[in-house]
């Protein structure tokens, strides 16, 4: 391709004039005046009629690379940076994926579906494991696959205001209308069929094996960081109101509530420090659960005791998990 990148209109009689990227070298850069091209710009249309999967630009290759085993070196089909320095100003997005359709022909309800970015990692063969067990046990599992990954740090610098590993904005404006809306779906595919020997779960916080921080929430309704936008304002973040429900399992299609499931919350296997579960002054409205006789052998029932207490009731034993 001859790295002449720079202003270059594909498709166009005459492009602009090019910077040959092969010669500059590490931290070189070139100042931009006037009316820029981007390094690579597509303004053309694409027309005609489509049979299965279609890339309208297409960048490939057969990868035969044999890296070295160091955790952190990784060979990337594609790697974009944006290093940004003094004097600079300014947001920035390494990549910004966007569909944007505000015109389009007449499609059934499986055809419109628009996606900003997707990402896919897929194995389709072995690639060395021998077993379920551990690296002393001599047959462990090897090979692991991320749909996608994404990095907050920080790693100089005081004061600042956020880090996030990611975020998800989620809008319907006034005068649309649709019939679900969700932040977060985690869904298991059509051709999901094993289940994970070890750890199985839609949503898994957790922290790296040599990490010695821990999280101080697990999982937090609301923010008191403010607004993303001004982040001094007081920009209220309680995303709920009193016809909410905080956490709630779904019903089956048309109503129903018989949707099989084994323990609804299981605290086991942790010893804390304050309560299970703790309350304000909120209504706790156990029903039958309060009068109902306690369940076999290593469960019980909760129910509040005259005092506004919370109780979990066991074979043998009674205990408050949350004060009046």
């Amino acid at each position: 391709m001859g790295g002449t990148l720079d202003g270059v209109t594909i498709g166009a009689n005459t492009p602009s004039p090019s910077i040959i990227a092969n010669t500059l070298g590490t931290n070189q850069y070139v100042t931009l005046s006037g009316a820029q091209q981007p390094w690579l710009n597509q303004t053309g249309a694409v027309a005609g009629t489509a049979t299965g999967s279609v890339a309208l630009n297409y960048l490939a290759m057969n990868d035969l690379v044999q890296a070295d085993a160091g955790w952190g070196h990784w060979v990337r089909g594609l790697y974009v940076v944006d290093h940004v320095v003094s004097p600079a100003t300014g947001r920035r997005i390494s990549i910004d994926g966007f569909v944007y359709v505000d015109g389009a022909g007449t499609n059934s309800q499986g055809q419109a579906s628009f996606v900003g970015v997707a990402g896919r990692a897929q194995g389709d063969i072995s690639l060395g494991g021998t077993g379920m067990g551990t690296v002393t046990s001599g047959a462990y599992p090897i090979g692991e696959y991320w749909g996608g990954w994404f990095y907050g740090a920080i790693n100089g610098g005081t004061y600042h205001d956020a880090v996030y590993g990611a975020e998800f904005d989620v809008q319907v404006a006034a005068g649309a209308s649709v019939a679900h809306k969700i932040g977060v779906s985690i869904v298991l595919t059509d051709n999901d069929a094993v289940q994970g020997t070890v750890e199985d779960q839609g949503l898994n916080i957790a922290r790296g094996p040599t990490v010695a921080n821990t999280w101080k929430v697990g999982i937090l309704f609301g923010s008191e960081q403010g607004s993303i936008n001004s982040p001094s304002s007081t920009h209220q973040n309680w995303a709920f109101d009193s016809t909410s429900t905080l956490i709630k399992s779904s019903s089956l299609p048309g109503g129903g509530n018989t949707l099989p499931a084994h323990i609804g919350i299981d605290f086991s296997t942790v010893t804390f420090t304050d309560a299970a579960i703790k309350t304000g002054a909120a209504h706790i409205d156990m029903g039958a659960m309060a009068s109902a006789p306690t369940g076999a052998s290593g469960h019980g029932k909760l129910y509040v005791a005259s005092d506004g207490s919370l109780h979990y009731l066991g074979p043998t034993t009674d205990t408050r998990l949350a004060p009046a």
